[in-house]
């Protein structure tokens, strides 16, 4: 039984919060993209930022999923 995933999902999400920092985050996508995953999506308070393994910095737009919003709206 595995206690940690040795493979990661293509895309990977985490959310922004007082609890989850940027620094945080940025640690675990490292883990994500060893793990294989091919994009990591951040969202902060409804803005999206997307990232792969291969370039330096957040995209305009996801590769694999083109047509997804770089802002979201969120419930109040």
């Amino acid at each position: 039984m595995e206690v940690a995933a040795s493979v990661a999902p293509e895309i990977c999400v985490e959310v922004l919060s007082d609890h989850n920092t940027l620094p945080e985050i940025e640690r675990k996508a490292a883990l994500y993209f060893a793990k294989g995953a091919r994009e990591v999506w951040i969202c902060d308070d409804g803005r999206m930022r997307f990232y792969t393994s291969i370039q330096v910095g957040p995209l305009a737009n996801s590769f694999m999923a083109p047509k997804f919003p770089a802002r979201v709206d969120l419930p109040e």
